[in-house]
């Protein structure tokens, strides 16, 4: 028999969560959602009223642009649309700022992501800047007041790490575990990705993870990637700036299989790509972008040098041979 899950499940809320910052929502899970918490009596006797309205405040308007649709958010709206659209944004925002406080260390954790298509910088309270890509998720301590630094990701991120040799910064992504001690780097491990990567920029950085054997030390220009399924850890000498571009919105694909780089495109375009062909799926490309590219011109791009045909409906992009 099926388990139905529970809106009180933290596993299902997180994943909620998800759907709708990334606008894959299904119908009528807002409004759940918004009606679950409308129910719950929430206290917060750790911080002061003035401190509680300025964090509603922050989470109505950086919620606001996330679940109301462009034409709730100006022109004439039903009152009980506000209504039900600030009831539900004001709830979700609470939930997640109570459910990320650490009850073992009493370290408030804020969260923040994006959609797809979307860049978001974080600057951290030790000066640390955090710059997330698209489709991303990103637990940060709200005051970084511990012995240690640990931020959490789901996704991809560039981090500027402030140097504080007493205290090392830790970035959790997935079973990744990354520390430094001052440094900058990049992190990728999506979720529905085979791979994670680390590539580093400057100063030195240690990986570990119970998928791998041992302590992974890295420098400038070296990266390393992470079969999740076999567990298979191998380092590189590469580019760092190939790694980086999408901080300015482009990407460099270098001798990569077209299936990795279709789910890139995705979260860049906001699209579905669908490839028939499974040989299609496995066969290296090589692809510049600069950001200012239309996704018919990136596909055109690759089909010229890949030998296959697509085609364009609304979102979806089909590929074959």
């Amino acid at each position: 028999m099926k388990r139905t899950k529970h809106m009180e499940d933290p596993d299902h809320l997180n994943e909620l969560y998800r759907r709708i910052m990334h606008g894959s929502a299904r119908a009528g899970e807002k409004e759940r959602l918004a009606h679950w918490m409308v129910g719950l009596d929430v206290k917060r006797d750790d911080i002061s009223p003035d401190e509680m309205e300025a964090e509603q405040q922050k989470s109505r308007d950086e919620l606001r642009e996330r679940f109301l649709p462009a034409q709730q958010r100006s022109g004439f709206i039903r009152p009980w649309m506000i209504a039900a659209s600030v009831i539900m944004m004001f709830s979700v925002a609470l939930l997640f700022f109570t459910f990320s406080r650490n009850q073992q260390s009493g370290t408030i954790y804020s969260e923040t992501g994006t959609r797809a298509g979307e860049r978001k910088q974080v600057t951290l309270t030790d000066g640390t800047v955090i710059t997330l890509n698209s489709t991303s998720r990103l637990r940060y301590p709200s005051t970084l007041n511990n012995n240690t630094r640990e931020v959490f990701l789901d996704g991809q991120a560039f981090f500027e790490v402030s140097h504080d040799g007493s205290r090392p910064f830790i970035v959790h992504a997935g079973k990744l575990a990354i520390q430094v001690l001052g440094t900058s780097f990049d992190v990728r491990n999506y979720r529905e990705d085979i791979n994670a990567a680390v590539t580093v920029a400057t100063g030195k950085v240690s990986v570990k993870s119970p998928e791998i054997t041992g302590r992974h030390l890295l420098t400038p220009g070296e990266q390393l990637t992470v079969n999740k399924r076999t567990g298979l850890a191998e380092e590189h000498a590469v580019e760092p700036g190939d790694f980086l571009a999408w901080q300015k919105g482009g990407q460099v694909f270098r001798s990569r299989e077209l299936g990795e780089v279709c789910r890139v495109l995705e979260r860049t375009y906001g699209i579905t790509i669908i490839i028939r062909s499974p040989e299609l799926a496995g066969q290296k490309m090589n692809l510049r972008t600069h950001g200012n590219e239309n996704i018919r011109g990136v596909i055109d791009m690759l089909s010229k040098t890949g030998g296959f045909h697509y085609h364009i409906k609304e979102r979806t992009i089909t590929l074959w041979k």
